[in-house]
């Protein structure tokens, strides 16, 4: 079994399971998942076909709620060493770090260098941002 082809940047667990016998390939995990190898390996796979989703941990139903995001993040100021020191954190070097979707880095990346067209920013570029968005 050769290595999958991908049509997007996505990796779901199925990519990393053998369709026979419901078990890792150990050889994707190890190449894929280098960082977690591991851990991942120590996770049983479920034998039943479910398809993959994205749950959020937090809430019993596993939907993201904005309030229950909010809820971590101030738990994770009150928490010492959690919440990490926002001070000395270098977002310029470390935005491309983040562990998330690539539009996130980059969206978090133009926001950093103010680079969102933002009313202001549209208005010196002779656009008309009050018909276009006006919440912007």
């Amino acid at each position: 079994m050769g290595p999958p082809t991908y049509q997007s940047q996505h990796l779901f667990v199925d990519n990393l399971m053998c369709p026979t016998t419901k078990s890792w390939i150990k050889e994707r995990v190890s190449i894929l998942l280098r960082d977690s190898e591991q851990e991942t390996l120590l996770l049983r796979p479920s034998k039943v076909r479910v398809k993959d989703k994205f749950i959020w941990l937090l809430k019993k139903n596993g939907d993201y709620a904005a309030k229950s995001g909010y809820q971590v993040a101030m738990m994770a100021k009150e928490i010492p060493g959690l919440g990490g020191d926002l001070e000395s954190f270098n977002w310029f070097k470390e935005i491309w770090n983040i562990k998330c979707g690539h539009k996130i880095n980059f969206f978090l990346w133009k926001a950093m260098v103010r680079a969102l067209p933002m009313n202001e920013l549209l208005r010196t570029r002779g656009i008309n941002s009050a018909s276009l968005r006006p919440y912007c």
